[in-house]
C-alpha cells in the first residue's frame, strides 16, 4: 500500500543529499508508489510493490500531516517549497514562531486572531508571492476549528517570511 499524501517521513539511508533522519512530505500518491520532498528541497518516488519496496528500503513513517497538497507539477511544487509551504510539516509540533518585526527579531506568539485578519486582507490584495499567498489564504479563511490550528503555524511562518 502507498503512504498517502501529507505522511511524514524520514529517511533511514542516505538520499538525494540527505542524511538518515532527513524528513520528507508525501506530496503525491502515484501508481505503486509515491513522491516525497524532503528538507532541502530535492524530491524522489518511491516505489511499492513485493518485489520492489523502496518505501520500505528509504522511508520510515513518523506521523500524518493535516497540511492539504494537492500536486499538479514540479514547478509548482518548487515554488511552493521555495514559498515555505511544507516548512511546518517539517517541523511538525513546532509551536512558536519567529515574527519579524522591521530589521528586528522578536519570537512572539501571534493571536490566531490577527493571523485570520492578515490573511484575510491578502485575500483581495496583490501579495509579496502573489497566487500562492492568495491561495494559502483562501484555504485558511475557510479552514475552521482544527484545521484552522493546524495551518496556524504555516501562516506564522509565512508572516514571518514575507513581513506582512
Amino acid at each position: 500500500m502507498s503512504l498517502q499524501v501529507g505522511t511524514i517521513v524520514k529517511l533511514k539511508i542516505n538520499c538525494l543529499n540527505n542524511n538518515p533522519g532527513t524528513r520528507g512530505y508525501v506530496f503525491n500518491e502515484c501508481g505503486d508508489g509515491c513522491q516525497v520532498i524532503f528538507e532541502n528541497g530535492m524530491y524522489d518516488g518511491f516505489g511499492d510493490t513485493p518485489e520492489f519496496n523502496e518505501v520500505h528500503t528509504y522511508l520510515e513513517v513518523i506521523g500524518k500531516s493535516s497540511l492539504p497538497y494537492t500536486f499538479t507539477h514540479v514547478i509548482q511544487l518548487g515554488k511552493d517549497f521555495e514559498n515555505g509551504y511544507f516548512s511546518y510539516a517539517f517541523r511538525a509540533g513546532e509551536a512558536t514562531t519567529a515574527l519579524s518585526v522591521g530589521s528586528e527579531k522578536a519570537t512572539q506568539e501571534i493571536s490566531p486572531a490577527r493571523v485570520r485578519t492578515i490573511f484575510l486582507n491578502l485575500s483581495n490584495d496583490e501579495p509579496p508571492a502573489g497566487h500562492f499567498l492568495r491561495s494559502f489564504a483562501a484555504t485558511l479563511i475557510a479552514a475552521d476549528g482544527e484545521n484552522f490550528y493546524l495551518l496556524l503555524p504555516v501562516a506564522k511562518e509565512l508572516i514571518r517570511k514575507y513581513n506582512l
